[in-house]
Parts: C-alpha cells; sequence; structure tokens
C-alpha cells in the first residue's frame, strides 16, 4: 500500500509541475529559516549542559534601585556575599565566586598576547566539573598567584611545551604560575575564560593598590558572580528567603539615601542561558525575547509556505475529488485516502528540505550573517540533529497536508466541491480567501517593522552623540606606553591632536568608581571614564563651568576629577558652578577635587539615556589613544602603521575609525540585513502563493472568460473582472495589518532614549510597496488570459 501510495504522490508531482514547484519552493524557504532559528535554539540549549548537579546550582542576582530611583537588575553581586551565605544559610553544600578581569596582557620570555582572565574560588573547577588535563583540580587555585590555563590558551603562549609550573606575568597583577591545564572538550560552558587567577591572590594585589577594593565591599555590586550548590533536599525557595535576610543585614549598615534599596534574587542554574536580560551578564546566554522574537518570526513565515500549499491544494480541489471517488468506490477507506494526501504531503515536505539545505549553504556562503552561524557541517558535526529534522520534517508535512487531506477525505466527490467552498472562517469569507488575507498581512507587518527597524537605528547611527567623531583614529595601546606612541605618531603629516582613553567612546563606561560628597554618608556607584588632560579639547565637549585637567597624568596621584551636568544633579548642586573646587571621596580613600563640570554626552550608544559620569586621569589605565587628524586616508593609515612597527616589530597593528565602528554599532547592520531578508522571504512567499492561486482560477475560468469575449468584452474589463478579488483581499490585509504594524512599531521605537516616530509615510510606502508587487503578480497572468483567443478555450464545447 505505502509502494502505491508514493507512486500517486510522485505522479501528482509530475502532473502539476507549476504548483508543485511553487509549493516546494514556498515550503523550502520557510524550512531554510526555521532550520536557522532552530538550530540557534539548539545551540544555546546545549550550553551548561555537562555540568554536574546543576539541577541543585543558583546564581545569585542583585536588584539595585538608585537614589534617583532608576532600577537595574544585575547578574553579579558583591563578593563578600559568598561568606554572608554560609552563615546565614545551612543548605548550602559548596560556594564559588568569579571576579572577571576582562582581556589582560599575558607575557612570556618569548610572546606577548591578550588574553581573556577571571579570578575564581578554588572551588569552581569541583563545583562546575571542569576536567583538568594536568594538575591537582581540588588544589589547583589554592594557593595566591596561581593560574589555571585553557588547553587553548596553554597552546597559544606555550605552543608545544609542557605549560604545567611555568612562570607567566600579567601587566597589572604580576606573575603568576600555572598550576593546572583546563581541558577544552567538556562542552560549551556561559563561563568561559582563557585563565583562571586564583581568588587567594586578590587580597595581596588590593594590599599593593594593584586593584580597586573588592574583596569585602558590599557596595561593589558589580565586581563578581556568586554561585552556590544546595545540598540535597534544600530548595531554591529556601535560598531565597537567606538572601533576603542578607540584604536586610546589609541595608541595616548602609546610609540608604532617597530611593536607594538593595534586595539579592536567586537564579536558578538552568535559568541563565535563554534567561531574563539581566545587566552584566556574562557568556553567550543569549536572549529570551530574541529567540523567541526568532522562533516567532520563523513560525510565521514557515505558516505562510504552508498556506500556500493548504490554498492551492483546496483550490485543485475539483480534480481530485475525482481521484478521490475512484478511490472509493474502488473500495478505499477515509483514513487511506487521508494518509494518501498527507504522504503526498510528506513528500513535497522532503523535496523542500532538500532544496533548503541549498538555499542554506547558499547563505553561508555568500551572505553568512544571513545564516546565524550555522556552519555547513551542522548535521555532520551533530549527528542528534537528525532526529529533531526528522520531527521538523513531519510537523510541515501535517502542517501543510492535515486540511487538504483532511477535507479531501472526507465526502463523496460532489460533497467535496460543494461543502470546500462553503467552509468558513470570517462571516462570508471562505477559507481560501481568508488565507491570503492572513498571509498578506502577516508580510505587510514585517514589512513595516522591518522599514521602522531600518529608519529607528539609521536614525541612531547618524544622531549627533554630544562629541567629534569625523577624522578620528583609535589605536589599541596592547599594552604599550602611551607617551612612547604618542612621540612616534605627533610627528606624522595630519596628526593635530591626540588623547588617551582607557574604553572607546560608545561603548559605555570604562567602570565605576565608588563616590560620596559627604562623608558621613554611605558611598554610591557612579560610572566612570579614565582619560588625559587632552580629551576635552579633542572631543569638542563643552565646559559648563570649571576647566579641563591639568597637563599632568600620574600614576600616583589623582587629585581632580570631571564630572557631567547628571551627576552634579544627582549630588544635589543648584548650578555647575557652585560644584567647582568642591571635594569629593572616590573609593574610600581617594579625596579630589571637581575641576570642571562637562556637558552631557552619549558615552553609552545612542539607543540608552545618559546617566551621571566621572571623569579621572589615570595613566596606568589608558589601553586606547585616538588621534584626530586632517583627513581620513588609506595613507594616513600607512604612517601610523609604520610608526607602530617601529614600536612592536612583532605586534599586530588594531586600528579604527571611530565614526565607522559607531556607525556600525548603531546601526546593527546585520540584525537591518536580516530583518529586510526576512521580510522579502514574507513577500516572496506570499506572492508565490498568490501567484499559484490567479494561474489556477485563470485556468478555470477559461472558458467564462471566451464567452465574454465573444460578447464583446475588452481585455480591460475581463482583467478587471480577474483581479478586483484579488485586490480586494490585499486592501483588507492592508486595513487589518497597517493598524497592527503602526502599534507595534510605536512599541518598538519606545524603547530608544533617542528615536524617531513612526510616520504614515513609512506605513504607506510599505503597503503601496506590496500593492505595487501584487499587482504586478496578477497582471501578467490575468492579461496572458484576457489577451487568449476565445477560440482556443471554446472549440471543446
Amino acid at each position: 500500500m505505502l509502494k502505491i501510495n508514493l507512486r500517486s504522490a510522485w505522479r501528482s508531482l509530475w502532473r502539476n509541475p507549476l504548483f508543485s514547484s511553487i509549493n516546494i519552493f514556498g515550503l523550502a524557504l520557510g524550512m531554510a529559516i526555521c532550520i536557522i532559528v532552530l538550530t540557534h535554539l539548539r545551540d544555546q540549549l546545549s550550553y551548561d549542559d555537562f555540568h554536574p548537579n546543576k539541577d541543585r546550582m543558583a546564581r545569585i542576582i542583585t536588584d539595585l534601585t538608585g537614589k534617583d530611583g532608576r532600577q537595574f537588575r544585575l547578574a553579579t553581586s558583591p563578593l563578600p556575599f559568598a561568606d554572608a551565605a554560609r552563615k546565614n544559610f545551612e543548605g548550602i553544600a559548596s560556594v564559588t565566586r568569579l571576579y572577571p578581569t576582562g582581556t589582560q596582557k599575558v607575557t612570556t620570555p618569548k610572546k606577548k598576547l591578550n588574553l581573556t582572565a577571571s579570578f575564581a574560588d578554588t572551588s569552581l573547577l569541583t563545583m562546575f566539573g571542569f576536567k583538568l588535563s594536568a594538575g591537582d583540580v581540588k588544589h589547583a587555585l589554592h594557593l595566591p598567584n596561581s593560574v589555571v590555563l585553557t588547553e587553548n590558551a596553554a597552546q597559544k603562549i606555550f605552543g608545544a611545551a609542557d605549560a604545567m609550573n611555568q612562570l607567566i606575568s600579567f601587566d597589572k597583577y604580576g606573575d603568576f604560575v600555572v598550576t593546572g591545564i583546563l581541558k577544552d572538550s567538556l562542552g560549551k560552558s556561559h563561563i568561559d575564560y582563557e585563565c583562571y587567577l586564583s581568588m587567594t591572590t586578590v587580597p595581596v594585589l588590593e594590599k599593593e593598590g594593584l586593584i580597586a577594593q573588592a574583596f569585602d565591599e558590599w557596595n561593589s555590586w558589580s565586581s563578581g558572580y556568586t554561585y552556590i550548590l544546595l545540598k540535597r533536599g534544600f530548595k531554591i525557595t529556601d535560598l531565597k528567603s537567606s538572601a533576603k535576610k542578607v540584604a536586610d543585614e546589609v541595608k541595616s549598615l548602609s546610609k540608604l539615601e532617597g530611593k536607594e534599596d538593595i534586595k539579592f534574587d536567586v537564579q536558578s542554574f538552568d535559568e541563565i542561558i535563554l534567561g531574563e536580560e539581566l545587566s552584566n551578564s556574562i557568556g553567550n546566554v543569549g536572549s529570551r525575547g530574541k529567540m523567541a522574537a526568532e522562533l516567532l518570526i520563523g513560525f510565521v513565515i514557515l505558516l505562510s509556505a504552508c498556506f500556500n500549499y493548504t490554498n492551492l491544494s483546496i483550490a485543485r480541489s475539483l480534480k481530485r475529488g475525482r481521484e478521490v471517488g475512484i478511490r472509493k468506490v474502488a473500495g478505499a477507506r477515509r483514513g487511506q485516502v487521508f494518509m494518501q494526501f498527507i504522504i503526498e504531503s510528506l513528500m513535497n515536505a522532503v523535496l523542500a528540505f532538500a532544496l533548503s539545505l541549498i538555499m542554506l549553504n547558499l547563505m553561508i556562503e555568500y551572505a553568512p550573517y544571513l545564516a546565524g552561524g550555522v556552519s555547513k557541517t551542522f548535521i555532520a558535526d551533530d549527528p542528534g540533529v537528525l532526529v529533531w529534522l526528522t520531527v521538523f520534517i513531519s510537523f510541515t508535512a501535517l502542517l501543510a497536508g492535515s486540511l487538504p487531506a483532511w477535507v479531501l477525505s472526507s465526502f463523496k466527490p460532489v460533497e467535496i466541491l460543494k461543502n470546500l467552498y462553503q467552509v468558513k472562517v470570517f462571516g462570508s469569507f471562505g477559507l481560501r480567501k481568508a488565507l491570503i488575507v492572513a498571509q498578506f498581512a502577516l508580510a505587510l507587518i514585517i514589512t513595516i517593522f522591518a522599514a521602522v527597524f531600518n529608519r529607528q537605528f539609521e536614525y541612531m547611527a547618524k544622531a549627533n552623540p554630544g562629541y567629534l567623531r569625523e577624522n578620528m583614529l583609535v589605536i589599541d595601546l596592547n599594552g604599550t606606553k602611551v607617551d612612547y606612541l604618542r612621540n612616534r605618531v605627533s610627528s606624522i603629516h595630519g596628526v593635530q591632536q591626540s588623547s588617551a582613553l582607557a574604553k572607546s567612546l560608545g561603548r559605555g563606561p570604562s567602570g565605576t568608581s565608588t563616590m560620596r560628597l559627604d562623608l558621613s554618608k554611605e558611598p554610591f556607584r557612579i560610572p566612570h571614564f579614565d582619560v588625559d588632560s587632552n580629551f576635552v579639547t579633542v572631543y569638542g565637549l563643552r565646559l559648563l563651568a570649571g576647566q579641563s585637567f591639568r597637563k599632568l597624568e600620574s600614576i600616583d596621584h589623582e587629585d581632580e576629577v570631571l564630572v557631567n551636568k547628571q551627576l552634579i544633579d544627582l549630588l544635589g548642586f543648584n548650578s555647575p558652578q557652585e560644584a567647582i573646587g568642591r571635594q569629593v571621596q572616590l573609593d574610600d580613600s581617594i579625596n579630589v577635587n571637581i575641576a570642571g563640570v562637562l556637558k552631557d554626552f552619549h558615552f553609552y550608544g545612542m539607543e540608552s539615556g545618559i546617566p551621571p559620569l566621572l571623569l579621572r586621569n589615570r595613566a596606568n589605565e589608558f589601553a586606547f589613544l585616538q588621534i584626530k587628524t586632517q583627513h581620513k586616508s588609506q595613507a594616513f593609515e600607512s604612517a601610523i602603521n609604520a610608526a607602530w612597527k617601529s614600536v612592536h616589530p612583532g605586534e599586530p597593528l588594531h586600528i579604527y575609525w571611530l565614526k565607522d565602528r559607531l556607525y556600525e554599532q548603531q546601526s546593527a547592520g546585520d540584525t537591518v540585513s536580516t530583518l529586510n531578508f526576512l521580510a522579502f522571504m514574507a513577500i516572496a512567499i506570499a506572492t508565490l502563493g498568490l501567484l499559484g492561486m490567479v494561474v489556477y482560477i485563470t485556468k478555470t475560468r477559461e472558458k467564462e472568460i471566451g464567452i465574454r469575449k465573444v460578447l464583446g468584452a475588452s481585455i480591460a474589463s475581463v482583467m478587471l473582472l480577474l483581479s478586483r478579488g484579488f485586490l480586494k483581499l490585499v486592501l483588507l490585509a492592508g486595513a487589518i495589518a497597517i493598524p497592527l504594524g503602526y502599534i507595534g512599531s510605536y512599541m518598538f521605537v519606545s524603547m530608544f532614549v533617542t528615536r524617531i516616530t513612526p510616520g504614515p509615510e513609512i506605513i504607506l510606502l510599505s503597503f503601496a510597496g506590496i500593492l505595487l508587487i501584487t499587482l504586478l503578480t496578477i497582471s501578467t497572468q490575468v492579461f496572458k488570459a484576457a489577451a487568449a483567443n476565445p477560440v482556443d478555450s471554446l472549440k471543446n464545447e
């Protein structure tokens, strides 16, 4: 029976090549998108899968309310929380902390390179189930100045030589001994550093003044990550009660002002990946909202392709009804007929899947950003993917073929035809019309959103951030002494000025500092930027009061700071002038005077607001040199490269133009291109479905058209007759989609501080574009039918 059904399905495909091609191509487009989305989802769900006892693990997160009432939910927590939790909760089996340090310059006698690093407790390796290819997993991070390297990092530093017990030097922290090599092959984890430095080193470095005080500081909310392993029999809810108790104790010792508040919460370990979006998150944790949006868009596009299949299958019901009648007369039961159409749908889905793999390979080859990180060998890399691909193909076949199979197998041939066109979805609307309206409404909503998305990010990319961006070349110092490099490049033709800073503008602050105006009150944390005395002039910032830094950068001495207007307002000064000369304390020990007040500028991206900011002048924190030049040119870059080689002959130069980087960052180029591609796919699938329907309807009305032409109807009147029904459906789709698209777009742009106002021109142009595509699709087929010789259609009557 299966062989007969397969042969019948194959013959049906070849008997109707145009409709089969439309069905298969449309399904392939939808399936290609869904494969990308599902592969991304599978990749995300593979993170943290190998950690033992993950069902009993949790992370402590911080809910912080500032003096001004702004709320922050942080993935981080103060480092002292671990000891406090042990004292307050008996259900803890183990606690471990991470204290990330960012990218560090690592030096050996033969090599210099940058590696990601984090301080970690001794218990990290055992608690997370990390395995060492060399070293003792229980004691590798026990002693100060110990470091565990990943196998990949050890290979980068030492090559084939044995890394154990070797000495490596971190520019900021001194010498460390390699006490363990971490295996790379265990699996993916959101904890992913190349170097793990012993946490016992932190108090030593704090005493030496090499890092800010954090080990015993409750105000260091952003310092570290605290993970807890519960004893068997204890629940996350029990730990939440303990976290609340710790927060109450911290608040009783703190002098909170205004709307300040502190709370600690507990995040189950399995909620870290694709969980809620938290500030200070680490690793490739993904976004629950973004993943949900990807799944929704993928499903909508696949559903649109399935609409095509359903629509065309129902439209061809008359011919297939005769086939069903013959089968039933021959003794076939309804279930057998149903299965015949499901097998046909499955065959379409399998062929569409094969075509989707070809499309996917083309995307990977020529537009990798559209493929979402999917590799050409994604099936070979993970054989388990075959299981969910089989489920996916079956699901697609059922989604596309169930309704036609159910309808066509339910009644006798005459009843099929009679009842099919009586199926109602909305009032007097037939099923086929409702599907066309739904398709075009979805396509128009996606198109409107894509247009607004494009306009919003283009607007942010071109908006004025409050500082100069033109002709600014950024050089990554990579550990080079800033004055040495500055002297080398200052003689290059075209160099006007230069400024050293800890982090390039537009990417957030370089760190945070504790600050207080009144020593009797508790300090609060403020974002800070480390910059030199040229910063204000080079970037064209406006001073509201006071002056910039003096021409002095000292590693050991800091006596003045600059602040922005937001910070002045937060401190309660009535005017910028009132703040000049006032003394504030930083990091509980450094007394400095406010030298100047700057007009607010966007040191974060343009999508967010401007929070209070502190500018500090500490030369040991500088990591970038930004050069202001007369004009951007390849020759200038070559001159900078030559100067760099004279300083670092063996080190690669990392440079970029600030305006280009900011535009790339703010314009969200890959995301915009992906969304445009999705909009194109949605329109293409909807148009394919419409094309198939127009071709079929004009084919079935050939004799009617012939009679009308014999009676004197013009080509224009016939075209209008055949087109107006489809145009009405598209206009109705517009009436549904336009208000929904506008509301959704308005909600989207409201998430940004710097934003456009979605105007009617965006909505109307999107609708006009789809209407034009519809008219072209309809008119090509309708004109062909209207211009045909009536003799050809009536000669058999």
